[in-house]
């Protein structure tokens, strides 16, 4: 279970006995890590319905966990979440939204 504890960033893959998917799931979110996961499934539903209960910033099903693109938004949660990066995530970390109004020439009154 220690190697399931902590953050990793290489090929590790723990294996830990559990009797139920409640378990199975309990043992994942129990952890304080949430950056990213996968469940595999024989089945790609039961594997949607698994991966919405997992406390995790993304999850792959029947897929590796290494499928880091542009476009969609990375991060994860718990001690693992800062924020989501890439793309338009990124430009909302990053930045603050301000409204900006210049008006050149006088107005007449009223408005």
């Amino acid at each position: 279970m220690a190697a399931a504890c902590n953050e990793h960033f290489g090929p590790i893959a723990p294996v830990i006995p559990f009797s139920d998917i409640d378990e199975a799931v309990d043992l994942h979110n129990a952890v304080e890590y949430g950056l990213s996961g996968s469940v595999h499934a024989g089945d790609v539903g039961a594997g949607r319905r698994i991966a919405d209960r997992l406390e995790t910033g993304m999850v792959h099903v029947n897929d590796q966990p290494i499928n880091d693109e542009a476009h969609v938004p990375f991060g994860g949660t718990g001690a693992s979440g800062t924020g989501s990066y890439n793309a338009e995530a990124f430009l909302e970390e990053v930045t603050e939204r301000k409204w900006l109004s210049l008006q050149h020439d006088a107005r007449e009154y009223p408005f």
